[in-house]
């Protein structure tokens, strides 16, 4: 029988997500893995498996990819959360404006 190559152990060698590896299958021409039982394997002979054996520059090139990627979304995610911010701070004014108002117009 030949060598199989679990599906996560595939992703973690390249620092993806079952998700992606599954995107890189059906658009990249990533080997379609074996299901045996409920899990999922990759031959490890295939041809098809040269993503595996690639060299480390174009592992390290699909690295920083992924590194770039998630800097991005972390600052996505922090301007979001500025955002909130910012607007909390808005509706807390805009309440304490609408309080005065209310206060002034209970003294005339």
């Amino acid at each position: 029988m030949n060598e199989i190559i679990k599906t996560a152990d595939v992703c973690r060698k390249f620092c993806i997500s079952k998700r992606t590896a599954t995107r890189w299958i059906r658009t990249q021409g990533f080997p379609a893995p074996r299901k045996i039982g409920k899990a999922f394997f990759f031959d490890a002979d295939e041809n098809a498996l040269r993503f595996l054996v690639a060299d480390e520059s174009t592992i390290e090139i699909l690295k920083s990819k992924i590194r770039k990627r998630n800097l991005l979304i972390a600052n996505l995610r922090k301007e979001n959360a500025e955002y909130v911010q910012l607007n909390i701070r808005v509706l807390a004014d805009k309440y304490k404006l609408q309080q005065e108002i209310q206060r002034m117009i209970a003294k005339a």
